[in-house]
């Protein structure tokens, strides 16, 4: 009878560590949605090269770079007459 309360034990162990886990992928993500629509918003206000900081550092946090990343970041640095990397 011992065993029985150490498994459930583990298994609410286990539950726990995953939701802490799509806890944690969720406000990354949502971080990362708020630094690009800030680096966005600040292109599209003019501020060429505050948004350009802030789209290198979405960039270096990357695991795979997403299609709009990359059209407002080539954008931006059109804007900054950067244009091998637009």
């Amino acid at each position: 009878m011992l065993a029985v309360p150490f498994v459930a034990s583990a298994q609410t162990q286990e539950q726990k560590i995953q939701e802490f886990e799509m806890q944690r992928q969720a406000a990354e993500k949502l971080a990362y949605n708020q630094l690009l629509d800030s680096a966005i918003q600040l292109s599209q206000n003019g501020e060429y090269l505050q948004a350009d900081t802030k789209f290198r550092q979405l960039l270096r946090s990357a695991k795979s770079v997403p299609s709009d990343l990359v059209y407002y970041f080539g954008v931006n640095s059109f804007h900054l007459n950067n244009f091998k990397q637009s």
